[in-house]
């Protein structure tokens, strides 16, 4: 549920059309793919290297940055798009 919701956020912001979205699972790496939003019981120290996916939990951790992410890839792709064919990105 957790990854779905993550990949579904992001090509939100991508304006992708979802029924052509393909969701790959990454090789398990916490140093890289760590949830931000993981922390002890008390959830009042983060743990850095936790790739915890848990439902809503993993997708409150990752909202935010997959929201950027994916706006800024869709800001690359334009400017990309746009010089390319010599208009402006509207």
């Amino acid at each position: 549920m957790g990854y779905r919701a993550r990949c579904q956020t992001f090509a939100d912001e991508l304006d992708a059309d979802w029924a052509k979205v393909r969701i790959v699972m990454p090789d398990w790496h916490d140093e890289a793919y760590g949830n931000p939003f993981s922390g002890d019981e008390q959830r009042s120290r983060p743990r850095a290297h936790d790739f915890n996916t848990t439902a809503s939990f993993a997708t409150r951790g990752y909202f935010m940055p997959m929201r950027l992410a994916g706006a800024q890839a869709r800001r690359v792709l334009l400017e990309a798009a746009a010089q390319k064919w010599g208009v402006p990105i509207t």
